[in-house]
């Protein structure tokens, strides 16, 4: 699979952008889920990825104040457990363990898990144990146990073999409150060096590693009763000793900027930024609500950019991930908390982009707001992100509210992607499918996720009853549509960029007769409009909701053929292609310009196409659906040809990847009864019964 085709298929939650003019934004992948499932509270959640196994340790703490452990879970990119959760901790140590943190180290496929430890209420220690990628525990150690008390430990890794992990702490051996830092070898035992003072005034600290040049980067919090208190920096030498010290935040008295109490900050590196990549600093501006504010920091600790990073004012605990491979997407996610008096809480994302001076992309949030209920998310919940280089995507975790007061850790990917930010199921993109209808007899839209969590609908009717409904992403000066219908008696198309019916824009683009498509044939991560003229066999593409405006037109088909755009060839693009039903046939081209790059005969008269990807290669297989038997029938381009008997006279094959694991899953809407069938593509059959008699269902065009 093509480099360009990961990027474009495993594509959206921070987005740094090193061209400020391209739409760099995000898409939700998949519902979120809950890898530990617990009665018990569960909170700050840090993630880190191994791209040797492409897995994730999540950690996080759990369990009643006075009580807390140290628990983690091994994922699949998806956010799936592996095997089962664990306690890392020691059960047997005495007092509670919390703040838990997790950095992987690459050349020995190992994560090192730090926390903090309350040996009593005014003697905290830092604890740190290896886990490998296959869930097994190293030895515990004492990163730092004296008399002194030691809290809010971070750490991060050196990938190369003669490198070792980095942990940060704040310390009360000095006044009134340092930070310390220590190396840990690979084999998890400390560093002859022991502890290097860092920082004479300050707290909360945060580090991460220059994986191209060497080097470390550290932030901190800093507390004064003068106008010097706010978020620093301070870039560290390969071997840890401290460099000048920044001033990150403005001052506290800054009426263009207003930060009372700045605190939390966190720290990532951008490998994919130029210059030999950048580091990435957010923080919160206050300690009860404020804006997430970032500040660009170049390789060599010297200040870059200075922004606002979200602009959501109830916005609490940002985290931070980043590309961590030079040549990958210049961009970064920053997930937050939101809190708000008069709205629900729930985990947002945000973006900023390069060079100085751009503004904030968009923010939103990664689960709808069926189960953010509650004010707990306030006091404390927390967010983690990490970054997944083999598939340009992130996981991201926060406290899930379950009921009764209690919250549970939840993931979910977010694919870096040139596309909308809606959180909408209509939206097209390389996550989950929707569900969705349209009921021409009310002209309302209903849509919902399969597991039920996410559900929607228009609040106004929209459209007419003898329009074409369809789903996409719509370019309109500049915004995108949530509902779209084309009008065959005028050619013209209507699109809604919410769900009220009335922001619409209408676009005649086409004529009667023609048969509308939707797909991605530029290439630029949105879906464009066009439509196929059977009369002449010539598609119309247009990419710029302009009228009447032809971007692209290709002779490709004759009368009587089923235009079927998707991405053949796996280069992230949607192809032209048309099925033949009389003899069976199809025809693709893989670069718009009529040329028949691939034909093959496969189906008979009566069939209905229905391409996907079965496979899971990122590549579209040819297949149909046959009515008279309710048979799929499919010939996978990594080879073979399956062949599954799966619905009946009369249903709707709405074939598309619903449960969010990147391969497209067979499924049928039956009309009689408004009942959809999944044959998902792990193996298991179920029924959801959505819609009702004369609905037309919508699913995700396979071209995405």
């Amino acid at each position: 699979m093509s480099s360009k085709h990961l990027f474009k298929r495993l594509c959206l939650f921070v987005i740094l952008s090193a061209t400020a003019a391209l739409p760099l934004l995000a898409r939700l992948v998949g519902n979120h889920r809950i890898p530990s499932s617990s009665s018990a509270e569960q909170a700050f959640p840090g993630l880190a990825f191994s791209s040797t196994t492409d897995r994730y340790l999540l950690v996080w703490e759990e369990g009643a104040a006075g009580s807390r452990s140290v628990r983690g879970a091994l994922l699949d990119r998806f956010g799936g457990v592996i095997g089962s959760s664990f306690e890392i901790s020691l059960s047997t140590d005495v007092g509670e363990k919390f703040s838990a943190a997790v950095a992987w180290k690459e050349d020995i496929d190992q994560f090192l898990v730090v926390w903090e430890q309350a040996t009593s209420v005014s003697n905290h220690d830092v604890v740190s144990r290896l886990v490998s990628s296959g869930g097994n525990l190293g030895t515990r150690t004492f990163v730092e146990n004296d008399a002194f008390d030691q809290r809010s430990p971070r750490v991060a890794a050196d990938p190369l073999a003669t490198g070792k992990f980095l942990v940060v702490w704040q310390d009360a051996r000095v006044s009134p409150i340092g930070v310390f830092v220590r190396f840990v070898n690979e084999d998890g035992s400390l560093d002859s060096a022991g502890r290097i003072a860092l920082v004479s005034n300050g707290k909360t600290p945060d580090v991460a590693q220059n994986s191209i040049n060497g080097g470390w980067e550290l932030v901190y919090d800093r507390d004064a009763a003068d106008n010097t208190a706010g978020i620093f920096s301070a870039a560290l030498t390969p071997g840890g000793a401290p460099g000048i010290e920044r001033r990150l935040s403005p001052l506290p008295n800054d009426p263009a900027n207003p930060q009372p109490n700045p605190g939390l900050p966190r720290v990532t590196f951008n490998a994919g930024a130029p210059a030999g990549g950048r580091y990435l600093a957010v923080w919160q501006a206050s300690a009860t609500r404020g804006f997430v504010w970032s500040h660009q920091i170049n390789a060599d600790g010297t200040l870059f950019e200075f922004n606002k990073g979200a602009s959501e004012p109830n916005a609490l605990y940002p985290s931070a991930a980043a590309s961590t491979v030079a040549g990958h997407p210049d961009r970064a996610l920053i997930p937050f908390v939101r809190h708000s008096t008069d709205e629900l809480n729930g985990a947002f994302a945000t973006g900023v982009s390069v060079p100085a001076g751009s503004t904030i992309l968009s923010y939103y949030h990664p689960v709808q707001w069926p189960g953010l209920s509650g004010g707990a998310n306030s006091s404390g919940s927390g967010t983690g992100v990490a970054y997944n280089p083999n598939h340009l995507e992130y996981l991201m975790a926060w406290a899930y509210d379950v009921g009764s007061g209690k919250h549970n850790i939840a993931v979910r990917v977010i694919q870096s992607s040139y596309d909308t930010a809606q959180a909408d199921y209509l939206t097209p993109g390389r996550g989950p499918s929707s569900l969705a209808v349209f009921r021409p007899s009310s002209r309302m839209w209903y849509w919902r996720s399969l597991d039920g969590i996410q559900t929607g609908r228009t609040s106004n009717p929209y459209g007419l009853s003898t329009d074409v409904p369809l789903r996409g992403c719509y370019l309109w000066g500049g915004g995108y549509a949530n509902v779209t219908v084309f009008r065959p008696s005028t050619g013209t198309w209507y699109a809604s960029n919410n769900n009220d019916g009335f922001n619409n824009s209408s676009v005649p683009f086409g004529t009667s007769g023609d048969i509308p498509v939707v797909g991605d044939f530029d290439g630029n991560g949105a879906g464009e409009y066009a439509v196929f003229r059977p009369s002449s066999g010539t598609w119309f593409l247009d990419n710029t909701w302009s009228p009447n405006a032809v971007w692209k037109s290709v002779a490709f088909g004759a009368a009587g053929d089923t235009p079927v755009p998707a991405d053949y060839d796996g280069d992230g693009n949607t192809d032209v292609a048309v099925f033949r039903p009389s003899v069976g046939l199809w025809y693709v081209t893989f670069d718009l310009s009529g040329n028949v790059h691939f034909a093959t005969a496969f189906g008979a008269p009566g069939d209905i196409p229905v391409p996907a990807d079965y496979d899971g290669d990122g590549k579209a297989d040819v297949a149909v659906y046959r009515p008279s038997n309710g048979t799929w029938y499919v010939r996978r381009s990594t080879g073979g040809e399956v062949s599954v008997q799966f619905g009946t006279s009369g249903d709707i094959p709405v074939a598309s990847d619903y449960d969010g694991d990147g391969v497209a899953d067979m499924a049928v809407f039956r009309p009689s009864s408004g009942t959809w069938y999944f044959s998902l593509s792990t193996g298991s059959r179920i029924a959801v019964q959505f819609g009702a008699s004369g609905d037309i269902p919508l699913t995700r065009f396979p071209s995405f």
